[in-house]
């Protein structure tokens, strides 16, 4: 505190003559006091907000500007930051107003209270900032502070000189010794009518060992009052080694400069080697950070194709030519990428998940999980020289995946904790894959049993007369899940000899299969599909489904050994695959019926009906050869003797121990003749040698349909002479007709 002294001078005068004579009198005095601006202690920006060029303060954030000021006349005042160095006062108790524009005027004035006052303000950055107002990159923003009282004493008020925070402390480096010296706050002490300097020892700027043992900062208070203020720095060192906090071996070295430290008092401390009152970083300018962006996404798998199917690994990149980041005050921002989904792939038809910048280094992804990063080791890369790109490590897109669109989350983050304000949901569409088919299996019904349960090893013959049994099976399999093979079924069984995949119905040569059961009973079919998962697959837990079919194949088939099985299967997306078996043999099968008709496949028998001995039949009764097998046939014919019913030891046919007529009396041609005329003489089995004699060549051509001749079965005529003296009576016997093949001369 200090006093002002008032010197007065009085005039006397004397006064003779009067009735009474005045020794003294009394003048009124009079001053005045004119008002004066007010006066800024310190001034800062919040640089633990975020506001300096290390730390910018993020778009949407507050910057706070924090000012300590007094005014000598005693009236309130009003905090304006102004965005230029122009400020006009209010009139009278008005606040003033900013001619460049403001970033935060105080919105009533604060009132004096006999010590210095705090007062801050905020204002919320929005991006929209112009490049007058923050520099060519919209990141620097200029700041000037006053301080304007509110006086109604004079017709005006006063604003304070202009403040743009305390001067700078030495550059980065500039030290030479091992600590720089900070003053982080100054408050004056009403009390002890002086000031606290509270200094910070920080050797963080220069990396350099530590002040003796104590960490790297340590905080010390030194108090004086008035009758002890420091003149010089030197003053002020010595005071701290003095304090039994502080370090004793503490040396400074920073650029040269003067601060006032206590605005009002008679005394100005100077500071030989430049007392920083406050860091770069609460002075102005303010500095700015804006969100990094990126325009598109490429997703591929790890080969770089577009095509993602399941099984692959997921890729993704963002080039340099889709990020930006245009803040570059100081350095080049540096961007990094983050890849997130929801718990699986059910989970990811809508965006789940969230990003919690704080659980960076272990899961950002609220709600899901995290695929992959680009961080460069936590530097982060320059987005105008280095694409980010990762790969799945989750093995999302193991094996099964349905073909579908999906939903992983993208965030891109700058150096600065700065989240991309662009659309982060991006789409993986994961592709439908034809399914694949292995080599069937052919499987026979030999026993008969009605199963196809026996393993082809070998050439199979074919049932004379009848349908016989076939199936082959073939593991399917799906990444898409086996839950995808829902379409149709096909399948063939051809004689590849003849015809290919694909073939007509046509009993010689080809047997279609399909989904839908056939008229015997034949049909393709998948066993049960795994149900529906709840993990990665969305249809089906399982990619492999076993694909069965059976048919029928009639005595006609071709004798070959090029007889093919096939199976063709489509997934949901009418993708198609076909298995084809190796192929099996069919083997040659001559068989033979007797028939009653040349288009029938009636009972016959051979009935001469009466005849008088010495005679023959007055026509030629025939039989018909149907061909029951594959190949064309010709026929061996033999016959019994004929008996009336005596036949010994009760064996039909053999040893007649009646009257008898013998075989010989028969005979028989592939033509209608008169008896005399007919080709060959019936031979009793045991006479038989196979000879051309025996043989009636028919050639009975193999069958297009099983149930009707191809072209119509074949006839041999028969007659009989009876020798006379034959008693009458009634005469049997039995003809044996005896396949083979047919060859033009019954395979002799």
């Amino acid at each position: 505190m200090f006093k002002r002294h008032i010197s007065i001078v009085a005039a006397f005068m004397l006064l003779v003559g009067a009735a009474h004579l005045a020794y003294a009198d009394d003048e009124q005095t009079s001053v005045t006091t004119s008002n004066t601006a007010p006066t800024i202690y310190s001034m800062v920006d919040d640089s633990s907000n975020g506001a300096a060029v290390g730390d910018p303060t993020n778009v949407g954030s507050n910057v706070t500007f924090t000012v300590q000021a007094s005014d000598d006349n005693q009236d309130g005042w009003y905090l304006a930051v102004c965005k230029t160095a122009a400020v006009t006062h209010g009139t009278g108790t008005a606040a003033p107003t900013c001619d460049g524009g403001s970033w935060a005027v105080s919105s009533s004035a604060v009132a004096y209270t006999g010590s210095p006052v705090t007062e801050a303000l905020t204002y919320t950055t929005t991006g929209s900032e112009t490049v007058g107002e923050c520099g060519a990159d919209n990141e620097s923003c200029a700041w000037h502070a006053f301080v304007c009282d509110n006086s109604t004493t004079d017709d005006a008020s006063e604003c304070s000189a202009v403040s743009q925070g305390h001067s700078a402390r030495a550059a980065d480096g500039e030290a030479t010794n091992a600590n720089d010296l900070d003053v982080t706050s100054k408050v004056t002490d009403s009390t002890h009518n002086g000031y606290t300097v509270i200094l910070q020892v920080n050797d963080s700027l220069n990396a350099v060992a530590a002040v003796s043992a104590s960490t790297d900062d340590t905080n010390c208070t030194v108090q004086f009052d008035t009758d002890s203020n420091p003149s010089t720095w030197s003053d002020v060192v010595s005071a701290i080694q003095g304090d039994a906090t502080c370090n004793a071996d503490l040396t400074v070295s920073t650029n040269n400069g003067t601060e006032e430290v206590v605005a009002g008092d008679a005394e100005t401390i100077t500071l030989a080697n430049g007392f920083d009152a406050a860091t770069a970083a609460e002075s102005s300018p303010y500095n700015i950070n804006h969100r990094p962006s990126f325009s598109a996404v490429t997703i591929t798998d790890t080969g770089d194709n577009s095509d993602i199917q399941p099984g692959d690994t997921l890729r993704v990149t963002i080039t340099t030519a889709q990020s930006a980041d245009a803040d570059n005050d100081a350095a080049q921002d540096t961007l990094r990428m983050f890849v997130c989904s929801g718990d699986d792939l059910t989970d990811r038809a809508t965006d789940t998940s969230a990003f919690n910048v704080a659980n960076i280094g272990s899961n950002p992804c609220t709600g899901g999980v995290l695929l992959c990063s680009d961080t460069n080791g936590g530097a982060g890369k320059d987005p105008t020289s280095a694409n980010l790109t990762c790969d799945d490590t989750t093995s999302l897109l193991a094996s099964p995946v349905a073909h579908d669109d999906y939903n992983i989350e993208i965030y891109v983050i700058d150096n600065h904790e700065f989240v991309d304000a662009s659309t982060t949901v991006q789409t993986v569409t994961v592709e439908n894959v034809a399914p694949s088919i292995g080599t069937p299996t052919f499987y026979t019904d030999d026993d008969d049993g009605g199963e196809c349960d026996d393993a082809y090893s070998s050439a199979f013959g074919l049932n004379a007369g009848t349908s016989n049994r076939v199936c082959w099976q073939a593991t399917v399999t799906d990444t898409n899940g086996d839950g995808d093979l829902a379409s149709a079924i096909t399948a063939d069984f051809f004689d590849d000899a003849v015809v290919n995949t694909g073939c007509s119905d046509d009993e010689n040569n080809c047997y279609p299969l399909t989904q839908a059961a056939g008229t015997d009973g034949e049909i393709c079919s998948f066993d049960a599909a795994s149900s529906t998962g709840s993990d990665l697959e969305a249809t089906g837990s399982d990619t492999t489904r076993v694909v069965s079919c059976f048919g029928y194949i009639w005595f006609n088939a071709n004798p070959s050994t090029q007889w093919v099985a096939d199976v063709d299967v489509k997934d949901d997306d009418t993708a198609a695959v076909t298995g084809t078996a190796s192929a099996v043999e069919i083997s040659a099968t001559p068989s033979l019926d007797v028939a009653d008709g040349a288009n029938s496949d009636g009972a016959a028998s051979l009935a001469y009906g009466s005849i008088a001995p010495g005679s023959s039949g007055a026509s030629n009764v025939s039989v018909y050869i149907a061909n029951k097998g594959n190949i064309v046939i010709d026929s061996f014919v033999t016959g019994s003797d004929m008996c009336d019913q005596g036949w010994a030891g009760g064996t039909q046919y053999t040893n007649c121990v009646t009257n008898q007529i013998n075989a010989g009396q028969q005979k028989f041609s592939i033509t209608d003749e008169a008896y005399a005329d007919l080709d060959s003489v019936l031979v009793t089995p045991a006479a038989a040698v196979n000879a051309a004699s025996e043989c009636a060549n028919v050639n009975v051509a193999v069958r297009d349909d099983h149930t009707a001749p191809a072209s119509g079965n074949v006839a041999i005529y028969f007659n009989i002479l009876l020798p006379g003296g034959v008693p009458a009576g009634s005469y049997t016997g039995q003809n044996t007709f005896t396949v083979s093949n047919g060859t033009g001369t019954c395979n002799i």
